[in-house]
């Protein structure tokens, strides 16, 4: 049976993948270091709470989340949305946003 370490840092690697970040990118949007980070998600380090925080919210989930035994390859889409967004720097929101507006106008033309 897995460690609830093991489990966690399988969590993080998922999720993070998911929403498509780097470990640099969580790195700067957590301010844990992307090593640290790469070592919890191996399983080689163990997180504290205070950690799994920062990293629960950059990830744009609860920090409950990263012990659940659901898996995070489905995620409601605008769950998605959401976490892709909140790990976002300004700029990258604005020009997400941009697209995103542009793309739903596109589609409303093909209606």
């Amino acid at each position: 049976m897995p460690s609830i370490y093991k489990e966690v840092g399988e969590h993080v690697r998922a999720r993070r993948k998911k929403i498509g970040m780097t470990l640099e990118s969580l790195g700067d949007a957590s301010s844990v270091p992307a090593a640290f980070i790469g070592q919890i998600e191996r399983d080689v380090k163990k997180a504290s709470l205070k950690t799994l925080a920062a990293l629960a919210q950059a990830l744009g989930i609860p920090v409950g989340d990263l012990f659940s035994k659901e898996p995070f390859n489905v995620l409601p889409l605008e769950k998605e949305i959401d976490a892709i967004m909140r790990s976002s720097s300004p700029k990258e929101k604005k020009i997400l946003m941009l697209a995103l507006r542009s793309l739903a106008h596109s589609l409303k033309t093909l209606r």
